[in-house]
């Protein structure tokens, strides 16, 4: 295994302070990539209230790997929010933060006295951001959800399907990390450009089924005007020869190049011209014809034998690796994909790269 890479020394949010209500993924993973640009969380613990995210297993010093790589770098707090001296508190320093991150139902931090417009009355500067399954208002506000119902009521998962024509489960939680995480970090961001402006803060608002509705940027604007596909008929979703081949050792290959030069490259290489020729001819059923043939070409080696072939050839096929496998790839090793943290655990490096004036 490799080293790991390291952190970036450029922090362009240092100075910022964030006090993060939020718990499971998809706050604290948001408030993680902050805290890589540099910014100062302060994690808080409601005593009385266990985090179930805390304690999935496998554990390392009592808490789950995944907890411990979206809480690394953080300072922590205990607040007993029955308490009102615990909360007079939190209102009494609330003007030492530049942001707040929440992830409660509507209006439970309102009624501990930690809503958006008693803070706002105290630090009228504060970005106070509320993560979410619905949203503030609405006629689902209230309802409890998690990734899976999200990507459902979406339409997501609609076009998520597997080789039996049910929608796929993910081991990556779309709604969560690319709708929670990623929507709240944007916001925060944005909020606080917007403060330099006008020294106002805001509320900022992300519903992680508005947020993953809105990135249904493929499949969804043809639906929305009328023109839907069915599953499995589209470019990114089985209609194609684009996806997964198993290879004769039950590994996988991901199978990307779709673009006519890529074409022309792997059937090329695959020394089978005929498939090129049968997909520029836009025969009917051609793709089905091409993905049938394809599977019995990759069918035919083992895994290792195809990963050294495609590593000569630029013609979008990759191998479908473990994350250790991964971690150990060219790609990752020489862009320092990895750290080793304080406590000795090894974690993904910060995707982000910066460079500055010399």
């Amino acid at each position: 295994m490799t080293a790991g890479g390291e952190r970036s020394a450029y922090r362009p949010l240092a100075g910022i302070r964030i006090l993060d209500f939020s718990w499971s993924l998809p706050g604290p993973c948001g408030t993680k990539m902050l805290a890589d640009l540099g910014a100062e969380v302060e994690a808080v613990d409601l005593s009385g209230r266990p985090e179930i995210f805390r304690t999935l297993p496998p554990l390392a010093d009592e808490a789950s790997y995944a907890w411990h790589y979206v809480n690394e770098g953080k300072r922590r707090r205990t607040v007993n929010h029955r308490n009102v001296a615990d909360i007079e508190a939190v209102r009494g320093e609330i003007g030492n933060y530049d942001v707040l991150v929440e992830q409660f139902r509507p209006g439970a931090m309102a009624a501990w006295g930690l809503g958006y417009d008693d803070l706002a009355a105290l630090n009228p500067s504060l970005v106070y951001c509320s993560v979410s399954g619905f949203g503030q208002d609405g006629d689902f506000r209230d309802r409890a959800g998690h990734d899976i119902n999200y990507l459902a009521l979406s339409g997501v998962a609609h076009f998520m399907r597997g080789a039996d024509g049910a929608p796929a489960l993910s081991a990556l939680p779309v709604a969560d990390l690319a709708g929670g995480s990623l929507h709240a970090v944007i916001g925060i961001l944005a909020a606080l450009q917007g403060r330099e402006r006008t020294g106002q803060g805001a509320h900022v608002d992300v519903s992680m089924t508005d947020a993953v509705w809105a990135l249904n940027a493929y499949a969804g604007p043809p639906a929305l005007n009328g023109v839907a596909e069915e599953p499995g008929t589209g470019m990114l979703d089985g209609g194609c020869f684009y996806g997964y081949y198993e290879t004769r050792d039950g590994r996988w290959l991901a199978v990307g190049g779709i673009e006519p030069k890529f074409v022309d490259g792997l059937f090329g290489a695959l020394e089978r011209p005929d498939l090129a020729g049968a997909l520029r001819e836009a025969a009917p059923n051609a793709h089905d014809h091409v993905r049938a043939e394809l599977a019995k070409v990759i069918a035919t080696r083992d895994f290792e034998d195809w990963r050294a072939f495609f590593a000569l050839l630029d013609v979008c096929v990759e191998p479908v690796l473990t994350v250790d496998e991964a971690a150990d790839h060219p790609h990752f090793v020489s862009r320092g994909g990895t750290l080793i943290t304080d406590t000795g655990q090894r974690h993904f490096a910060a995707p982000l790269r910066f460079r500055t004036p010399s």
